[in-house]
């Protein structure tokens, strides 16, 4: 009877011991996984670009990187030219073309951009086999992607407004002004009108609805919270924001504020006569002056995931330069 009572209890120890390591892994499987680190950063990114194919600072700058959810795309234009491609944490550096390039813009297959190795006509590359087309002739500037058309200043007619598909069909003139930094918003289309008045405009995408929205020489046109920010060449390079209608107009800070890009909610920006590269938070206006060592006379700022691409001046040399977007780890590119 003894026997009988142990092995019973035996073999109920057994079953409560198997019980609970099913609980354990059913439980288990319960916990989240980690968040994809590129999914997190991407998404930040994907704000900055309004559905467009780039973020509206990185145009305004030559558009010389981006990020989709696999890696991010820069342009060197100094040392040895050409789109590259690299990991979120910089690894992995890979040439894709030896095309100097400006405003890059992607969909989910290919790089739109302005060749400069072909006059600037526009091309594409595709993100898997690297293969290179030439999508039109025309020579562009301020390229954007929005909605599977292609939005560009066109060199080839007095640097007007044009669009066309991704294709280089359909192409339609927008209007009859030399029409720079060009912003495609929603429904509209910002620029700086060369015209008349360098002022900022509005148009919508088909062409309709031309409105003037302001008498200040406006350019680095960027956007954030539904404003318009712009650098005021009327007022000594000073920081300005509009609303979108042209009311409101106010002034953000007095220091001269040139290659302005907003990402998040920080403002980006460079005085180059003091040598000056800063970031502004756009809600407190607290700035932060980034130390760049030697480096000099910024320009061209770019913002991607984690990272800031810019042009500077190191004893007399112009290179790329790559840094973290905290200010910390300053590298030339080449």
């Amino acid at each position: 009877m003894k026997k009988i009572t142990m092995i019973f209890t035996l073999i109920m120890l057994f079953l409560c011991s198997g019980c609970a390591k099913s609980t354990i892994s059913k439980a288990s499987n319960k916990i989240a996984p980690k968040l994809n680190y590129n999914k997190i950063h991407y998404s930040q990114y994907q704000n900055d670009c309004y559905k467009n194919g780039n973020s509206i600072g990185n145009i305004s700058n030559y558009g010389t990187s981006l990020a989709d959810k696999n890696y991010i795309y820069y342009s060197a234009t100094y040392g040895a030219p050409g789109i590259y491609r690299m990991n979120y944490d910089g690894s992995n550096k890979k040439k894709l073309t030896s095309d100097k390039a400006y405003y890059l813009n992607s969909d989910d297959s290919f790089i739109y951009y302005r060749n400069v190795s072909d006059d600037g006509k526009l091309y594409k590359i595709n993100k898997v086999d690297l293969k290179t087309y030439k999508i039109s002739d025309d020579k562009v500037f301020y390229l954007n992607l929005s909605s599977g058309y292609l939005y560009y200043q066109n060199e080839n007619d007095e640097n007007k407004l044009y669009k066309m598909t991704i294709d280089g069909l359909n192409k339609q003139k927008l209007n009859n002004s030399y029409s720079s930094y060009i912003t495609v918003l929603d429904d509209y289309i910002y620029y700086q009108d060369e015209t008349k008045g360098n002022s900022l405009y509005k148009i919508r995408k088909d062409g309709s609805d031309e409105t003037k929205l302001n008498n200040d020489t406006s350019i680095y046109i960027n956007t954030h919270k539904n404003l318009i920010y712009y650098t005021n060449d009327s007022d000594n390079g000073s920081l300005y924001k509009i609303q979108k209608n042209g009311q409101g107009k106010e002034q953000v800070d007095a220091s001269p504020s040139h290659f302005l890009n907003l990402s998040g909610n920080c403002i980006y920006s460079s005085y180059n006569k003091r040598n000056s590269f800063f970031k502004i938070n756009a809600d407190t206006l607290r700035k932060t002056t980034f130390n760049l060592n030697n480096v000099s006379r910024v320009s061209n700022i770019n913002i991607v995931p984690n990272f800031i691409f810019f042009d500077g001046t190191e004893n007399g040399v112009t290179s790329n330069y790559i840094m973290k977007t905290n200010g910390n780890e300053l590298y030339k590119l080449q």
